[in-house]
């Protein structure tokens, strides 16, 4: 009787590992994103800021984007605001955002990293609604190019370019990087170069 309870105390410990394993680590890919980052302004965006932080115990990283655009062809200025809560999901594994804005708009995302420095987040089908990819690449000189596609309605992968900027973390400047953009570029650079 007493090992029939070991027995199961094991198998429930090693059935939760591989979930603990996961939480901890789910986020590794996406480190590069974590902080405050400025938009580089452009013609149609005077202000733009996005923070990365991971939240509840790592168990989340959250997402929060702000926007300012001014008055264009007859249109009054703009504000956009969005909240992207990126988790991982067991079973099956896969890492998952969810993304509200101030539109009254939202989508599930899948997310990837096909390289270090490199992440994707892919909004799942909605019937009516166009798709959206956003492509976050963190650069040498520790800006951050981001990139939107967007897919028409009907046409799940058809998808086209959209919005491009370049963003740096705040207080940085391209030609003299933060400390953190620093080690982060380092460990980007020891991470291509393994086998």
């Amino acid at each position: 009787m007493h090992n029939s309870k070991n027995l199961l105390c094991l198998c429930i410990i090693s059935l939760c590992f591989p979930v603990i394993a996961s939480a901890e680590d789910a986020f590794a890919a996406l480190q590069f994103l974590v902080g405050n980052w400025e938009a580089e302004p452009t013609a149609t965006v005077t202000v733009a800021r996005t923070d990365f932080a991971l939240d509840l115990q790592g168990k989340a990283l959250v997402r929060h984007n702000h926007a300012e655009y001014p008055a264009a062809n007859g249109k009054p200025p703009y504000t956009h605001d969005d909240l992207l809560v990126v988790y991982r999901e067991v079973k099956p594994v896969a890492t998952k955002g969810l993304y509200l804005d101030s539109d009254g708009y939202y989508a599930r995302y899948t997310v990837t990293s096909s390289a270090p420095g490199q992440a994707t987040f892919v909004s799942d089908v909605i019937p009516g609604f166009p798709r959206y990819r956003t492509s976050y690449a963190f650069l040498p000189d520790g800006r951050l190019s981001t990139s939107i596609e967007v897919s028409p309605a009907g046409k799940a992968n058809a998808f086209a370019p959209f919005l491009q900027w370049m963003s740096k973390r705040a207080g940085a400047s391209a030609s003299n990087p933060s400390p953190t953009a620093k080690a982060i570029t380092s460990r980007l650079e020891l991470r291509r170069r393994a086998p």
